[in-house]
């Protein structure tokens, strides 16, 4: 990353180094002194028990305090730009061209700062946040703190974009805001953190509920260090000309782009022997993507009749009018499913359960 790039940064009151988790703890406890930060950490460690309600509830933690607000921060400001890397990388031609955009979530205005800084960005923009907190880094930037759902702009947005603006439980609020915000035909840019492929594929399932045309050329998986976050492109669309089953022929291109893994059906030539009968064959399916979430919700009244975890992944096997199937959910949110299974396979469910992950590693390459 460019030097000059970590220099705006710190231009911004942000302190880079603070990604590293110890660098993180010693700031916060030099900032709070010894005896308030063990309380500080021990009240965090009780909200890592609700990880849904985790970011809402530490930022009522923080209260009103923008200094460590700002420290907090700068333990994720590396990763923020590279996704506003990311963002410029897939839609660099859009942001610079949009006369007015709105950032929702963008605490100080870091991100109009580096646009000018490192882009030449030319036109205007508003910080929309929902800590009351923050002051503007640029005084000729506006800043409107608000929660979202209360975001009324007299002139819509050209372009809407939001990086770590919401944890998961504040998606709806989030794009429904930027969707009414941004002007019909304008872009929606948003990278936040989303935990696995399904978890991918039911937002833009919900930003289509909204209105929001998914742009998949516009849209990637990027990384950032250790972890990997979609950077999603909508485009405003009449909700009632863009009606929720237009997103569904993108499933699979979905699913893939986003996920980084194939989305369809393979078949395993098999045989099995049943009594008076000799060797029979069969194929085996093996579904993943858009198939195997669709064969999940076939199975919501079916049986489960073994379930184990297996080095970080979670098996069930399940019986629906006689017929039994295989679901692994991947450690990394992947979903596959194979069927079907028959209790003469091998030893019995506990076994199966084993057996076909292998199988299904070896022909998915996972």
């Amino acid at each position: 990353m460019n030097a000059s790039w970590i220099k705006y940064l710190r231009e911004c009151g942000y302190e880079p180094e603070l990604q590293d988790g110890q660098a993180f703890r010693d700031r916060l406890k030099n900032y709070l002194g010894e005896a308030k930060f063990k309380e500080h950490w021990a009240r965090r460690k009780r909200l890592d028990k609700y990880p849904d309600n985790f970011e809402d509830n530490l930022l009522k933690e923080i209260g009103t305090d923008e200094q460590m607000l700002r420290i907090y921060y700068s333990s994720q400001i590396l990763k923020s730009l590279r996704l506003l890397e990311g963002m410029m990388t897939l839609s660099e031609d859009e942001i610079l061209q949009a006369k007015w955009i709105a950032d929702f979530g963008g605490s100080n205005g870091w991100v109009f700062y580096l646009l000018k800084k490192i882009w030449g960005f030319k036109g205007q923009g508003i910080v929309i946040d929902q800590n009351a907190t923050w002051q503007p880094v640029d005084p000729e930037l506006l800043v409107f703190c608000s929660p979202y759902r209360d975001v009324n702009l007299e002139e819509a947005a050209d372009l809407s974009l939001s990086i770590l603006g919401a944890p998961q439980s504040g998606f709806f609020e989030l794009l429904e805001s930027m969707y009414r915000n941004t002007r019909q035909g304008g872009l929606v840019v948003v990278a936040l953190r989303i935990s696995g492929a399904e978890g991918f594929l039911e937002f833009i399932r919900l930003a289509a509920e909204i209105g929001l045309r998914w742009l998949p050329t516009h849209s990637a998986r990027w990384q950032c260090d250790d972890e990997v976050f979609p950077v999603f492109s909508f485009q405003c669309a009449d909700a009632h000309e863009y009606p929720q089953s237009n997103w569904e022929k993108h499933y699979e291109q979905a699913f893939s782009r986003i996920s980084g893994r194939p989305s369809g059906t393979k078949k395993v030539p098999g045989s099995r022997m049943v009594d008076g009968a000799g060797q029979v064959n069969y194929d085996l399916i093996i579904e993943y993507g858009q198939p195997a979430y669709n064969r999940l919700k076939a199975l919501d009244h079916a049986v489960v009749i073994a379930e184990q975890r297996y080095e970080g992944h979670h098996m069930l096997m399940y019986e629906l009018a006689n017929v039994w199937y295989q679901a692994i959910h991947y450690s990394d949110g992947d979903l596959v499913l194979a069927h079907p299974i028959f209790d003469e396979y091998e030893l019995g469910a506990e076994a199966v359960l084993g057996d076909v992950l292998s199988d299904l590693n070896y022909y998915l390459g996972k």
